[in-house]
């Protein structure tokens, strides 16, 4: 069951709505639709300080349908699809790093949302109530 994570930039329109910023960059690199996933849901965002920027990702995670071809083309780059097991073969930017490794320790086994703040040596992850 492929699992689909993309990178997305925040139009001024969606600052307060993840969601549809992860969806049209879903659809704007990968030519999917909201109709050819489930489950898409925000499980992490994290703070990196860097270059005198503080970067602020999310990470959803979505299951791709059944019936829709995981034969995709990425407008944005190579697009590859790995097992969880194949990751530390992976490069990958610093924070995303952590965030696969906390998800298939902890992560993928609830349905918390995570904060995560890196600093030089690590990423601390703390869950995200909601109160």
């Amino acid at each position: 069951m492929p699992v689909i994570t993309v990178q997305t930039r925040f139009e001024e329109f969606e600052l307060n709505d993840a969601k549809a910023c992860v969806l049209r960059e879903m659809n704007e690199e990968l030519g999917l639709c909201e109709d050819n996933i489930r489950n898409l849901s925000l499980r992490y965002v994290t703070l990196r300080r860097t270059k005198g920027e503080i970067r602020q990702n999310y990470y959803f995670f979505a299951i791709l349908n059944e019936e829709v071809s995981d034969d995709l083309v990425s407008n944005e780059g190579e697009l590859k699809w790995f097992s969880l097991k194949q990751l530390d073969e992976l490069e990958m930017p610093y924070t995303a790093r952590y965030v696969m490794n906390h998800y298939c320790s902890i992560g993928q086994y609830s349905d918390k949302i995570y904060t995560g703040v890196a600093n030089e040596n690590e990423v601390i992850f703390l869950e995200l109530p909601e109160f």
